[in-house]
Order: structure tokens, then C-alpha cells, then sequence
């Protein structure tokens, strides 16, 4: 049975009337494994989901590749987007506990971040944002892509921030991050931030953040911790939260472009 929500109605950047119109979306699919009710456990077609933001842009902080190689996204790869990956850790060494039970965590295979995209890809690059004590997967990554958007290079850095509030986690990778990032033209931040929409803002001064409202949890929303930054010559058209799916977080996606007489 398909499942109509309002991410498959809503138009995408190519129907735009501005050539240098374009989309962003991120999305914690939860590795591809419901949350929630009658779709808790249950695996469900993450890259079905993608395509249905209608975005030229997205960000996956939980993607999932199987013990035989296949990923949640690789089926985004038939339908025009290039998409990059890095392994976060293999879940078979993530600590088990019966909240993981309970939150329809897999225990196999590997826990990746995703950056998928309709422009062509120029370059690809790791920023270290430093290690939180206990956060299991050690060292984390932002995967920074260099994309030509109407021959105009565009960084788009996809994250994801350890959940570890409580040992300030969130501020630690942030700020690590933030040594990393090279103010050099059009750029976006995108992902699972874990932290909410005020501070990250103060955090990250000089971006500007196109989304406001609850993405956590998808069944009762509370708190806004999946955002988009934008920055250097990048104009917000509108940021919307999209329809909740079967993960524990709901999607969210911005409509930008590229300010007239930005090149690089």
C-alpha cells in the first residue's frame, strides 16, 4: 500500500522559474527502520521517501548499508542523484541496551551519513568534529561535497551531532566543526544537530536557518534538532517541516538561490 503524504505533493526546484532556484532536504530516516506503532521494526524504502521531497539536495544522517553491501540509497542512484557516503560505525559495535530493542535499532550492517544530489559533484572532503566521551562512534565526520549548481560551486556539509546533551556534546561537535569550515562562497549545513534551533544559532553566527519548526519526534513533535545553514550569497525562498514517515524524526526541506552575481 502507498502511503500519500504532503512531501509527495509539494514541487521540486527543476518546476522553479528561476534557473538558479534550487532544494535542500534532510532527513534522520532512523536507518531505514520505523519507530513508531504498527511500522516499529519494520524496514521501509528510505530512498522511495527521498525522492518524494521533490529536493535537488539531501542530507541523511542515518542511512544504512546491509551486511551484503546494499544501502538504503543506492537506489537513488537510477533516479539522477550522485550519492556520498562515510561509514559512522558498524552497528553489530554499538552498545546494545533495551532502549535499542525499543527504538527498532538494527544490529547489524553499517550506520552511515548520506549526502545525495542532482549536481554533479566536483569535490569531496571530511571535516573531524572531534570525539565526545562514551558517544560509540568515536571520531565523527561531516561529509563536505563541492556541487556545481548552474556552474556555480556550492558546498553542502551534511552532519550528524552526538545526542549526549547532557556531556554538552552537541556545543563540543559544533564547535569543532566550526574550526573546520572554510568561509569560501555559497555554503550549507545540513542535518541531525541534536541541539535546538536558538542555540545553534548563536553557535553558528553569520548562517542564516530557513526552517523553523518541531521535527522530534515525528508521532508528537516537541523540539526543532534537524536544521539547514545557510550562508555567502544564498537567499531563502521559504523552509518548511515536511509530513511525518515510519522514522522517529520528520523531514524538513528549504527552497533557496543563488543571489544574482554569485560565482564562486
Amino acid at each position: 500500500m502507498t502511503r500519500r503524504t504532503t512531501a509527495s505533493c509539494l514541487p521540486s526546484a527543476s518546476a522553479s522559474n528561476s534557473a538558479r532556484d534550487f532544494t535542500v532536504a534532510a532527513f534522520n530516516a532512523h536507518w531505514g527502520f520505523g519507530r513508531y506503532g504498527r511500522f516499529h521494526g519494520v524496514r521501509f524504502d528510505v530512498a522511495r521517501v527521498v525522492r518524494g521531497f521533490g529536493a535537488d539536495l539531501v542530507v541523511v544522517p542515518e542511512a544504512w548499508r546491509d551486511v551484503d553491501g546494499v544501502g538504503v540509497l543506492d537506489g537513488l542512484r537510477d533516479h539522477g542523484f550522485h550519492v556520498e557516503t562515510i561509514e559512522l560505525m558498524p552497528l553489530d559495535l554499538r552498545p546494545r541496551s533495551h532502549n535499542s530493542d525499543r527504538a527498532a535499532v538494527p544490529y547489524e550492517g553499517a550506520w552511515e551519513l548520506a549526502v545525495c544530489s542532482r549536481f554533479p559533484v566536483l569535490e569531496r572532503r571530511l571535516i573531524p568534529m572531534g570525539i565526545v566521551r562514551t558517544d560509540a562512534p568515536g571520531m565523527r565526520y561531516a561529509l563536505a561535497l563541492t556541487v556545481a549548481i548552474h556552474g556555480v560551486p556550492v558546498e553542502i556539509i551534511g552532519l550528524h551531532v552526538s545526542s549526549k546533551v547532557w556531556r554538552l556534546a552537541p556545543l563540543q561537535h559544533l564547535l569543532t566543526l566550526r574550526g573546520g569550515i572554510l568561509e569560501n562562497g555559497p555554503q550549507i549545513l545540513a542535518g541531525d544537530f541534536n541541539f535546538w534551533g536558538p542555540p545553534v544559532g548563536r553557535l553558528m553566527r553569520g548562517w542564516e536557518r530557513p526552517v523553523r519548526g518541531r521535527t522530534y519526534n515525528s508521532r508528537r513533535p516537541h523540539s526543532q534538532i534537524d536544521h539547514v545553514l545557510v550562508r555567502g550569497g544564498i537567499q531563502t525562498l521559504g523552509g518548511e517541516v515536511l509530513a511525518a514517515t515510519p522514522s522517529d524524526h520528520r523531514p524538513i526541506r528549504a527552497r533557496l538561490r543563488l543571489i544574482d552575481g554569485v560565482t564562486e
